[in-house]
């Protein structure tokens, strides 16, 4: 049997996602996004609860921000109020480009910044609404 369906497209102020595939059964669980981030742009400084991510950069070069361990922790705990000076401090940067694949897991906070044009697949746990703004240049919470 061949099943088709229409792919989900999500308008994003940095871009946007097309959700490809999205199951929730005994035997399969999870969301497969292509996800697109628009030079200069970046989504929000995030975090997940439950949300598991494995991400794929299929083109472009972008900066992945995120703490080491320790600040992470402490940073999870503390109100949205009193980390922008941790945040300042403390945040880590690393470049990433075409073929690079890492693995966030839920609770670490990460943010990806675009260097140009960016595109990468997402595969995820399927916690769609599962998402806790720490810091958000478009004003979303």
């Amino acid at each position: 049997m061949i099943k088709f369906s229409k792919t989900l497209k999500i308008n994003k102020p940095w871009g946007g996602e097309k959700i490809v595939f999205r199951k929730n059964s005994s035997l399969i669980k999870g969301i497969l996004k292509i996800i697109t981030i628009k030079k200069g742009k970046a989504c929000s400084l995030q975090y997940h609860n439950k949300k598991i991510e494995n991400i794929c950069i299929i083109s472009g070069n972008a900066y992945l921000y995120y703490f080491d361990m320790k600040t992470n922790k402490k940073m999870v705990t503390k109100p949205k109020e009193r980390i922008q000076k941790i945040i300042d401090k403390k945040l880590l940067r690393r470049k990433i480009k075409k073929d690079d694949n890492f693995f966030i897991k839920n609770k670490i906070i990460h943010k990806i910044e675009a260097l140009s044009d960016l595109t990468f697949i997402e595969i995820s746990s399927n916690h769609l609404k599962d998402v806790v703004r720490i810091n958000d240049v478009y004003g979303r919470s």
